[in-house]
């Protein structure tokens, strides 16, 4: 963010990936022309390796390299995985290194007291639900307190694929954080 954002912003909203994501292919090339982030092909598929949320992550992703998660809860969520599927740990915490990495640098760009807003949906892993809010409250802290939380049911939502593992989104959250003064 900072190679593209050089000044500060006064707010920022977005509804990031879940943790083994879909990766909606001809969107995101879309995205990565109109931004200007990529020019051909071959660029955009240079890209796929840091994804946030994508499945069937390298154990020698650069990301991982020395990343141990250390907040509690999350930390607890890579262990349950890990029990299953040491891939899908890894996963897991390459998508926590990389959002943690997002707080990071949203942290530098915003300034003291402006909201981030994020919209997320709580994903499901083996039957469970993975709670995307308080994964993200909790590695927010360092940098955003959570100031206001809301839900919203999620109607008439068509996808043109079925999921393979029923991890059907039926609400939405609005997490609403807010700049600590000390979060950079």
């Amino acid at each position: 963010m900072r190679r593209w954002i050089r000044r500060p912003v006064d707010a920022v909203i977005t509804s990031p990936p879940y943790n083994n994501a879909v990766d909606y292919y001809r969107r995101h090339q879309l995205e990565m022309y109109w931004l200007g982030l990529t020019t051909s092909h071959t660029e955009r598929l240079a890209l796929l390796p840091d994804y946030i949320g994508r499945p069937r992550i390298p154990q020698g992703h650069r990301l991982l390299a020395d990343y141990q998660i250390a907040d509690p809860y999350a930390r607890q969520w890579e262990r349950r995985i890990a029990k299953s599927s040491t891939q899908r740990a890894t996963d897991f915490r390459h998508y926590h290194a990389a959002m943690t990495r997002v707080f990071r640098q949203l942290a530098f760009i915003l300034r003291a007291g402006s909201p981030a807003v994020f919209v997320v949906g709580h994903s499901r892993w083996n039957g469970a639900r993975i709670p995307t809010t308080a994964l993200f409250a909790e590695l927010a802290a360092p940098y955003f307190e959570l100031a206001e939380l809301y839900w919203y049911p999620v109607k008439n939502r068509y996808m043109s694929y079925s999921r393979h593992n029923g991890a059907s989104i039926d609400r939405e959250y609005v997490l609403a954080f807010r700049r600590s003064d000390n979060g950079a």
